[in-house]
């Protein structure tokens, strides 16, 4: 069946017929796109790729904690509960002189007892000359990568903020991503041993430039029945899947695979743009090279799946893979 994933219309239209996906909720989409603007996620990208957080990078202190102190009063704000202990924070060990944070907030279920989680790395690059583009400018504010990430996590907390769920949902804030993703890992890690039933975690970032073929793309998408489920919810697809052979270059080391190898549960990172973005891990990844119109498509699309899977009974699952 998975040769389908080739031709998404295809793959959309087979999912609605031929396995019962639900189909375009309108009344759905009204509501999400009544509740999450662009003016708050362009508030959120601003201070989040601004100078004065010099590129949120661990090694910088002041800025990092600029950082986390905004996300966790804005978490707050959503009426999220903290996760572990009364505080939205928990450190994560990356050496002897860098401790970093991890923010995670959570939303109840009230019937099912199983969460999604939706996560977002906030750390970055700091302040280093460009070397690529010989630019004047110092500071990679990470304003694709990953400010969009995180702002849409802030979004999806705020839109559930007075909505009851029937299952659960986490958001979290990871840090340490270029440093072997560690806070990913030890949000696996500590989700697991708190026997948390994670039943979709999805990593989300670079969402605010256009990859070349003009949908979002989800990372080992072949291996659960995300991507169908999501596209059916459609009247065309929006979701396509990463593959070796269409020009798209994958990350060797992408949080959904770190959770992957420590939580065995459907496990994807959602993107619009890719490696062959010419600005990534530059210093013009900043607010002016963002796209505000499709990072609010973007983020509807998103939430719009996330608000249907979380009433839904029917649950993402793994795929076997064939040898």
């Amino acid at each position: 069946m998975y040769k389908y994933l080739r031709y998404p219309l295809m793959l959309c239209l087979l999912a609605k017929v031929a396995f019962g996906y639900a189909q375009f909720n309108a009344n759905l989409w009204k509501e999400v796109s009544e509740s999450v603007t662009l003016k708050n996620t362009s508030s959120i990208l601003n201070f989040l790729a601004s100078d004065k957080l010099r590129g949120r990078a661990l090694e910088d202190p002041e800025a990092i904690q600029k950082t986390i102190v905004y996300i966790e009063k804005a978490l707050k704000s959503t009426k999220a509960k903290p996760i572990f202990n009364n505080s939205f924070r928990f450190k994560t060990f990356v050496n002897h002189q860098i401790h970093a944070e991890n923010i995670v907030g959570i939303k109840d279920p009230l019937e099912l007892d199983e969460y999604i989680l939706v996560y977002a790395n906030y750390d970055y690059l700091g302040v280093h000359p460009d070397y690529l583009f010989g630019s004047d400018d110092s500071i990679y504010n990470g304003a694709n990568d990953n400010a969009t990430g995180v702002a849409l996590v802030l979004q999806l907390a705020n839109f559930f903020n007075k909505r009851p769920t029937k299952k659960g949902v986490i958001f979290a804030f990871t840090s340490a991503k270029h440093h072997a993703n560690m806070g990913v890992g030890n949000l696996a890690s500590i989700l697991k041993k708190e026997n948390y039933s994670i039943t979709l975690a999805l990593h989300v970032e670079m969402l605010g430039r256009q990859n070349k073929q003009h949908m979002l793309l989800v990372n080992n998408a072949e291996k659960s029945t995300f991507l169908p489920y999501s596209n059916a919810l459609f009247d065309k697809p929006v979701f396509t899947n990463y593959t070796d052979d269409n020009d798209l270059q994958v990350y060797s080391l992408r949080g959904d695979e770190v959770f992957e190898s420590v939580y065995y549960t459907p496990s994807h990172t959602i993107s619009s743009s890719d490696l062959s973005d010419s600005l990534f891990m530059t210093t013009l990844d900043d607010i002016d090279h963002i796209d505000l119109k499709l990072t609010h498509e973007n983020f509807l699309k998103i939430i719009y799946v996330i608000a249907h899977l979380v009433n839904d009974k029917a649950s993402i699952h793994n795929i076997k893979q064939e040898d």
